[in-house]
């Protein structure tokens, strides 16, 4: 081995120790800001009192105006937990953990340096929808953080190494992502489409195994959209009428 060579035990302690960064960070901001809530404030935000009234059961879906991942998500921490304070922030900054461990990964996968991934992850917070609304006045947003981390990651391993593991990761993202927040049909339409005018990556769209991912994906989304479907004359009404939506 040359001298100016890295030692493979050396590289994977620099990759594992990049990480640790991220998700100490990560739940370091959970802990600061959730111990702030549970010490300071004794009533929920409408966002987060419309969530906690709906995850006292599971449903299949619980209201036209929002998707359900995020109330399931909360009714399983509500079912260990109880439908209490501590419940609602766990289930929130876990949910931001991994949106930025999922950040951190794509720009790894884009930049292949993690002093700029670990940058791209942190950097996230000084966005108003991460760094300040989250905390009393998002609910399904944050899980469409996440999932929005999870498609960027996706595109980005498909940019570097495309395989099954990308065209995984873009399906699953779209999945939660459909899940999470009806915005979220936005950005999965216009990221494929904005990428297919670089030369490289759109034949790695415009191809056979991104269609069956996307069967795939509508396969799995067919009960939910269907169950809107169903349900679209009260999805207007219920558009129209909620106060908060979160």
């Amino acid at each position: 081995m040359s001298a100016g060579a890295t030692h493979p035990d050396e590289a994977r302690f620099t990759a594992s120790g990049a990480l640790a960064i991220v998700i100490a960070g990560w739940v370091g901001f959970g802990l600061v800001h959730g111990l702030i809530r549970l010490a300071f404030e004794h009533s929920l935000s409408p966002a987060d009192s419309l969530e906690m009234i709906a995850a006292q059961e599971y449903r299949f879906s619980y209201r036209a105006a929002q998707p359900p991942l995020f109330t399931w998500v909360l009714w399983a921490s509500n079912q260990v937990f109880g439908p209490t304070q501590f419940s609602l922030q766990l289930v929130k900054y876990a949910i931001m953990l991994i949106a930025g461990v999922l950040f951190y990964l794509a720009g790894l996968a884009a930049t292949a340096n993690r002093a700029l991934s670990l940058m791209s992850s942190f950097a996230t917070l000084l966005l108003f929808n991460v760094g300040l609304s989250i905390h009393d006045q998002s609910t399904h947003s944050i899980a469409l953080i996440a999932t929005l981390g999870g498609l960027v990651y996706g595109y980005a391993l498909l940019a570097r190494a495309p395989g099954f593991a990308a065209y995984a990761v873009i399906a699953v993202a779209m999945i939660a992502g459909f899940l999470s927040k009806h915005s979220f049909g936005v950005i999965a339409l216009a990221m494929p489409m904005a990428l297919t005018f670089d030369r490289n990556l759109r034949t790695r769209i415009l191809n056979r195994q991104f269609a069956i991912m996307l069967l795939v994906v509508l396969a799995v989304l067919a009960p939910f959209v269907m169950w809107m479907l169903y349900n679209r004359a009260d999805a207007a009404s219920r558009l129209s009428t909620t106060i908060y939506v979160a």
